[in-house]
């Protein structure tokens, strides 16, 4: 078919020549005093666009297309071996699919599950969806080596420890691994200690002490035996961050990284062994003769993230099972679980050692435990382990508890304005029919009616929670904008939008669209069309505040039109105005352009690199766009009629 045709054509160009300098908006100022500039894992290992092209065939193209319609019913395994075929013919790796020209030919959402297709490999992506995504863990081996090339190693680990400027807490951890305690499990649990080795996914978010930590330091704790974990990668590492940008596209959720780095040999204990009765599991640990240093493990972590664990260099094992507390399905917290309640670890799920190029799915709330003692290659602790953990956070701005908690308190008190039932005191007695002691009693008539009558109330507010719904999703999405990272540019996006054309104008003719879908989203909030983005976004979370820019509600049609134009263009002077005139529709084009998002795509406006253009008079309209001032750490105005959460001042340390 014809989508077919494009995918296929536009696998079959070649990828953008890397880009070795971020843009003056895309730097934090964190990076911005950086001695060094960022780092690629690919930066020693370049490859030619016109030997990049000559790799990619139109057949290779033609196969690739078809992973992004496979369904997966009858006969599965089949297909699951057409899928790694499509891969060996077509040697794609991470970053050049991350790579890859975004455009009318493969959209963001195709080069998003192309890209998880490449890390689930030989599983297809829907069929993940529909088998393990929350639901089970999944294992994919392969004997390749170099599967995972480009994306980061422990050269380039060493490269950032060494130049970058880094704090214990916030950028780096340290873990012992033979050290995990409960945290976070149910008050009937004896234990309830500190979990200084319990999980920290997520951690970018977490009050952390600004303690600068140095290299010397770093490689001392490993040295020691500790796993070193770099937090927040993809604010150093450019091929990391590309492939979260673009996964963001997939998950439609704010993603973050950690790079962990397990050394050869752990540290050895004389910790006195777990407490355990005769034949338990923790009785099976302390006495495993595989585990060559007897540590002290008393419970095993678990994320409230779904993760995906990419082995690059070394071995590890993995041991991980469903959460055996059902109320921590799906956690909303990490923790950890004490291994005396889990009398199924001697046996569970997926017990397995990854190599470079495996990759493992851990769904939120899995408990599971990882070492690398006595697998590797000769000598059991010759080698080093380094994986690259992609986590989800849909704990943030993308699951129903979440949508529920910006709609229903507003729900809530929109309904007590306009009922007046609502406001009206309670029934005279009503302690007397409701509670705990009036539960027990049988054939209370009056305690049914109250209940009726609570009821009907508790539908009042829903029905005004539906009344509400759009906008409390439009308080969500402006949630993921301030969480999500920067988009990474190409030469040629960069030449043809406001970051490398910043004083390009806009004519009537002039064709625009999206870098990219869903970077921009436009809301009401007091009698005005707000258009929030994360064009200046930092790579660290919530590095900067939001920059929204301010219209008129007559400038909205021409608005929405230009934020949906992806992958077609739309040309300036067919956007929808209710005045119908061109100025204004030049305005509202011109203001939204100089943020940075849309891409000038037609040949005759694409601007030149000569000296800016003089503006012409007269064609400033009333969409021209009046920036509003900073508000609030994230950009958020106290006005808007449904909550936003903010984060603390002190999430930026610098």
């Amino acid at each position: 078919n014809s989508a077919n045709t494009h995918y296929a054509r536009a696998m079959s160009r070649a990828v953008q020549r890397k880009r070795k300098r971020l843009s003056k908006r895309q730097m934090t100022s964190l990076e911005k005093n950086s001695d060094v500039p960022h780092m690629d894992a690919g930066d020693d290992e370049d490859e030619d666009e016109d030997e990049f092209g000559e790799r990619v065939t139109e057949a290779g193209s033609n196969m690739v297309s078809s992973i992004l319609e496979t369904e997966l019913e009858d006969g599965v395994e089949e297909q699951l071996r057409d899928i790694t075929a499509i891969f060996d013919a077509v040697q794609l790796s991470l970053l050049d699919i991350a790579n890859l020209k975004d455009g009318d030919d493969l959209t963001s959402t195709e080069k998003a599950t192309l890209l998880l297709s490449k890390i689930l490999n030989p599983v297809d992506a829907q069929f993940f969806y529909k088998s393990y995504w929350e639901k089970n863990a999944l294992h994919c081996p392969r004997e390749d080596e170099q599967y995972f090339k480009k994306v980061t190693s422990r050269k380039l680990l060493e490269r950032v420890f060494n130049k970058q400027l880094l704090f214990e807490g916030l950028n780096v951890s340290f873990i012992d691994p033979l050290k995990v305690s409960v945290s976070n499990v149910p008050a009937s649990d004896e234990e309830n200690v500190d979990n200084d080795g319990a999980s920290d996914a997520g951690s970018e978010t977490e009050e952390a002490p600004a303690r600068e930590v140095r290299s010397s330091e770093i490689w001392e704790n490993y040295k020691n035996g500790l796993t070193v974990k770099l937090l927040t990668p993809q604010i150093y590492i450019d091929s990391i961050w590309k492939i979260l940008s673009v996964l963001e596209h997939e998950f439609q959720s704010r993603l973050s990284a950690e790079v962990v780095l397990v050394p050869p040999t752990q540290r050895q204990t004389k910790s006195a062994p777990v407490q355990a009765r005769p034949g338990s599991v923790a009785e099976k640990l302390n006495n495993d003769d595989n585990n060559k240093v007897k540590a002290h493990v008393s419970a095993v972590p678990y994320d409230n993230v779904n993760a995906f664990v990419l082995q690059l260099e070394g071995q590890s094992r993995w041991r991980l099972m469903p959460n055996p507390h059902a109320q921590l399905n799906l956690a909303t917290d990490g923790g950890a679980v004490a291994l005396k309640d889990i009398d199924e670890w001697s046996k569970p799920t997926i017990d397995t050692v990854l190599s470079p190029g495996d990759s493992l799915y851990i769904p939120k709330g899995w408990v599971y435990q990882q070492d690398n003692h006595g697998i590797s290659s000769g000598d059991p602790a010759t080698e080093h382990s380094l994986h690259l953990k992609l986590c989800c956070t849909h704990g943030t701005t993308g699951t129903t508890g979440d949508l529920l908690h910006l709609l229903v308190p507003e729900a809530l008190g929109e309904a007590v304005q306009a009922n007046v039932q609502l406001r009206s005191a309670l029934p005279k007695g009503y302690h007397l029919h409701l509670g705990l002691a009036a539960s027990e009693v049988e054939g209370d008539t009056k305690r049914a009616r109250l209940q009726k009558h609570i009821a009907e109330l508790l539908k009042v507010v829903a029905d005004k929670a539906l009344e509400i719904l759009d906008p409390a999703v439009d308080q969500l999405q402006k949630q993921f904008i301030a969480a999500r990272l920067p988009v990474p540019l190409s030469a040629r996006e960069e030449a043809c939008c406001a970051a490398g054309a910043p004083h390009a104008v806009i004519y009537p003719y002039t064709a625009l669209r999206m870098l990219r879908p869903g970077i921009a989203t436009a809301v009401v909030e007091a009698g005005k069309v707000v258009v929030y983005h994360c064009m200046d976004n930092s790579r660290e979370l919530y590095g900067t505040a939001l920059s929204p820019v301010e219209f008129e509600l007559d400038d909205g049609p021409a608005i929405e039109a230009l934020l949906a134009a992806y992958p077609d263009s739309i040309t300036v002077s067919d956007l929808e105005h209710p005045s119908e005139e061109l100025d204004d529709k030049i305005g509202v084009a011109q203001a939204l352009f100089k943020e940075g998002f849309l891409l000038i795509t037609d040949e005759v406006s694409k601007p030149s690199h000569g000296p800016p253009p003089k503006k012409k008079p007269g064609v400033r309209g009333s969409g021209d766009g009046e920036k509003l001032k900073k508000k609030n750490s994230n950009g958020v105005d106290g006005k808007k009629k449904l909550r936003v959460q903010e984060p603390d001042d002190d999430d930026d340390p610098f």
